[in-house]
């Protein structure tokens, strides 16, 4: 591969954004509610394709925020629309896309101060830290560098939580119908019984 080159996966990416534009703008020129419903549906399918472990309103949360996302690329009036039609927000403009650029601005501008006013206070982010260390997980200190394994050890370990609680879902499921099937036995012994008895 020559320096400045796009990876395959980079190229398939960028393919796969380009489709999905191409399908949103198609739909929303056709103003087809059934297309966006669809298409949205597909891309919640795919998001749980993509992470099996994700729960449903999570894929939900995220294709949602990719459709929306992905409708700012669009012209103004389509993107507008299209925000509309798929019932999804942008995220830096919510529900309209400003057509000019002083409204773009100043939204910018109140979002970065709705960030600042939102910044946790020490007393917050310490008491996050102990929940999250009574869980297991122990964050870098307050200053210090996260590293990449530092963040994949908090993503395994957070899976390996949500794997245990959906194996012992499955296994309590599993149980639960075991019984149903034991009791549905026995009343169909029962009944085959009491045929014999008249």
């Amino acid at each position: 591969m020559e320096p400045g080159e796009d990876t395959k996966d980079e190229v398939k990416a960028r393919n796969m954004i380009a489709e999905s534009l191409e399908a949103i703008a198609d739909i929303t020129m056709r103003v087809d509610p059934d297309g966006a419903a669809k298409f949205m549906s597909d891309r919640c399918m795919q998001q749980v394709a993509d992470d099996p472990l994700a729960i449903v309103g999570e894929a939900v949360k995220r294709a949602t925020a990719d459709v929306g996302y992905l409708v700012g690329y669009l012209p103004t009036e389509i993107g507008n629309k299209a925000l509309q039609l798929f019932k999804v927000k942008h995220p830096v403009f919510g529900d309209v896309i400003p057509t000019a650029l002083d409204e773009a601005l100043e939204m910018g501008r109140q979002i970065g101060q709705r960030l600042m006013d939102e910044k946790l206070s020490k007393a917050e982010q310490k008491r996050r830290a102990e929940q999250l260390k009574n869980l297991g997980i122990t964050l870098p200190e307050v200053g210090e560098e996260v590293t990449a394994d530092d963040a994949q050890k908090i993503l395994d370990a957070l899976r390996a939580r949500q794997e245990a609680a959906l194996k012992a879902e499955m296994e309590k499921a599993r149980e639960t119908l075991e019984l149903e099937m034991e009791e549905e036995k026995r009343r169909a012994a029962e009944r085959d019984t009491s045929f014999g008895v008249w």
